[in-house]
């Protein structure tokens, strides 16, 4: 497995943050704050996902230069995740940083379709039942299933 590489603007002069930050959102389709914002260039075809050149002229996931922008730095092995499930989605809001669990777990859960709300709502009362408080943040799968 490959761990994410940690990523950072505050290396860079600021005009050129500001220049690729403004040539990033240009290519977005921004339709409202709480939908998707697509993703409108370059797309990596076998994943999905969208790219863009990083200012060190790196590729870099559409979805993780948003966070990037936003957040201004991408912690090392850690991914970005779409509670949308939408991989062209680069909406700042629809994405978490997070380990690679938590987005299988993200995966596993969109595939349960009509049952993920059960079974997450199960999973939440049986931890609250063991004594503890569920953090939406924290990784509730991992502590229950090892």
């Amino acid at each position: 497995m490959v761990l994410a590489k940690s990523r950072s603007l505050s290396c860079f002069p600021e005009d050129a943050v500001d220049a690729w930050s403004r040539g990033f959102w240009a290519q977005v389709e921004v339709v409202g704050d709480d939908a998707c914002w697509r993703w409108k260039s370059k797309v990596i075809m076998t994943a999905g996902y969208g790219q863009v050149r990083f200012l060190d002229g790196k590729k870099l996931g559409a979805h993780r230069a948003s966070y990037l922008i936003t957040h201004g730095c991408l912690s090392e092995g850690k991914v970005i995740r779409h509670l949308c499930h939408n991989k062209l989605c680069v909406n700042p809001s629809h994405l978490r940083e997070g380990s690679y669990r938590q987005n299988w777990e993200d995966e596993a859960l969109k595939y349960l379709d009509g049952e993920a709300a059960y079974y997450h709502d199960l999973l939440q009362r049986e931890f609250r039942r063991a004594g503890h408080t569920p953090d939406p943040d924290e990784d509730v799968w991992a502590d229950i299933l090892g």
